[in-house]
């Protein structure tokens, strides 16, 4: 694990003692969590954000559906193998 260091403001880091001490977890932990639950509605929104610039691209679009027509199919495929 590497170590960073960062300054947060008086308030930020009394919320997060607090927290901490009524959760009995050590204060890296919450900061770890959030950070990582923070990162992944980030890469949400960013891949939204994307999708929505190309819905209009009809040429994209059929792409995409011809490739979950082939999707389906395998999915098919592997459904009758079982």
């Amino acid at each position: 694990m590497l170590t960073y260091t960062t300054a947060l403001s008086s308030a930020t880091l009394d919320n997060l003692t607090k927290l901490a001490n009524e959760l009995d977890v050590p204060k890296n932990l919450i900061i770890q969590q959030a950070l990582d639950a923070y990162l992944k509605e980030l890469d949400k929104a960013l891949m939204r954000k994307s999708l929505t610039q190309y819905a209009d691209d009809k040429e994209l679009l059929l792409i995409a559906e011809e490739g979950l027509s082939e999707y389906i199919t395998e999915l098919k495929y592997c459904d009758t193998r079982e």
